[in-house]
């Protein structure tokens, strides 16, 4: 996966005159294959009610779909643990993985629910 913070040529941001690429980040380029989500409610209040130290935010910018469907389960242990296992161990090939910073969001998430704080 490409680090957002280097810019890249991309055919969608050429200038129309003069056919030349303009640099865009990886942020700005939609995905082909899924339009770009926005964050639900319930995956802001998840949010909302984390502690300051627990910080979601590499999943709520690179991946909102992912922070609304743990949103869903949050209430829900055994249905939290199977989302997220299922979302860090992808058995299907075409996966690349996630960036560290969100697996490594996605690992302090189970951390934080499997001490009891987040679910009660």
């Amino acid at each position: 996966m490409r680090n957002a913070l280097h810019p890249v040529h991309h055919p969608r941001g050429a200038d129309a005159e003069t056919g030349s690429a303009s640099l865009i980040s990886d942020h700005e380029v939609p995905s082909p294959w899924r339009p770009r989500e926005r964050l639900s409610e319930g995956a802001k209040a998840l949010m909302n009610a984390l502690p300051e130290s627990l910080s979601v935010s590499a999943i709520a910018l690179d991946y909102p779909h992912v922070l609304n469907r743990l949103a869903i389960v949050w209430p829900y242990e055994k249905a939290f643990e199977q989302e997220l296992w299922g979302l860090l161990f992808d058995d299907r090939p075409d996966r690349e993985g996630f960036p560290f910073s969100v697996e490594g969001e996605l690992l302090a998430l189970q951390a934080y629910r499997l001490e009891g704080v987040g679910g009660k």
